[in-house]
């Protein structure tokens, strides 16, 4: 009888479900995983694992304990899906990001990032050690609600309040204002301070009720941070996979992928430009075939079985490297 590969996810972010890093890098990846005979797959930390899987950063504690797990040979993951290698700073959970990132780097067996302008901005880091490209996977999968939503004169938001996203969005949200639209922010309530623009249309953010919040609009409005043009299309296919049509704004390869799928209408880059993509998104017959397309493409980027694959493949290859066969 062969033993199982145990392979531990550690997301930095908790309760995981309410962080999208933890959800989408961590959480839906073991519960997949742990349908894969011959792999038994987990969350957090536990002695003696074979491979372990660390998602954005770690504790102080847990870096010493991945320092011993790879002297005692196990293998070591870097799933990075921020720029902490260029964005020096201290975490809420107080942890120097920059510092933590290379910490964890030096000891990386190899890496794991959601997209290949991520993998271009790691290399430097890497020592050529492999970086495999695994988009997030697909967000909300336990509220999926995939019916077009009717048309209406609400717009929406939602992320990180705290995020060059947020500060990218609001010339297009007051925009959006000045056309008539209603304009609610699916975010946390109390990154909105009383004297905040918006602070009265702030719907609080919670993993269990996003969806049907969501669904309240006609469309969402989705910019990038100019410095954060790497990061995954997460956003744009928990939008569109909700039956919500997005407008992106700026750059980003959320913007590229509707762009590559022939919806050029709903790509603005200056907020006076905003209504030409209202006017598309409003349109029926127009809504109906960009949802439909852009759902089409997320079911085939992020099947579950291919994303699966994907991450075997990561481990066993890992492993490989490591001396392991």
């Amino acid at each position: 009888m062969t033993n199982s590969l145990s392979v531990r996810f550690l997301p930095f972010w908790e309760p995981h479900l309410q962080h999208a890093s933890s959800r989408m890098r961590a959480v839906f990846p073991v519960r997949s995983l742990c349908e894969v005979p011959g792999i038994s797959a987990g969350l957090g930390w536990c002695d003696h694992a074979d491979v372990y899987v660390v998602v954005q950063l770690c504790s102080d504690r847990t870096l010493a304990r991945l320092e011993q797990a790879k002297r005692n040979g196990s293998t070591i993951i870097y799933c990075v899906c921020d720029r902490h290698f260029a964005d020096g700073g201290v975490s809420v959970a107080g942890v120097q990001t920059e510092w933590r990132f290379r910490q964890l780097a030096e000891i990386a067996h190899a890496f794991i990032v959601p997209t290949t302008g991520m993998a271009e901005a790691l290399k430097p880091y890497t020592n050529e050690r492999q970086i495999f490209v695994v988009p997030d996977w697909k967000d909300y999968v336990d509220f999926e609600d995939r019916g077009l939503v009717e048309p209406s004169s609400v717009a929406a938001w939602f992320g990180n309040a705290g995020t060059g996203n947020y500060h990218a969005a609001e010339p297009y949200l007051v925009a959006a204002e000045d056309l008539g639209f209603e304009v609610r922010l699916i975010s946390n309530a109390a990154s909105f301070g009383p004297q905040h623009r918006y602070y009265d249309r702030v719907l609080q953010w919670r993993y269990e009720t996003f969806v049907a919040d969501l669904r309240e609009s006609s469309f969402s409005i989705i910019a990038f941070d100019r410095f954060e043009r790497q990061k995954s299309s997460n956003r744009l296919a928990a939008s569109v996979m909700n039956g919500v049509p997005a407008i992106l704004c700026g750059e980003g390869e959320s913007a590229q992928t509707v762009l590559d799928l022939g919806f050029r209408e709903v790509v603005v880059r200056k907020p006076f430009a905003l209504h030409t993509a209202i006017d598309a998104v409003q349109d029926p017959i127009y809504r109906a075939r960009y949802v439909s397309a852009a759902q089409s493409h997320f079911d085939n980027l992020l099947n579950e079985q291919n994303l699966t694959q994907k991450y075997i493949l990561a481990i066993n290859d890992a492993r490989y490297k490591n001396g392991n066969t």
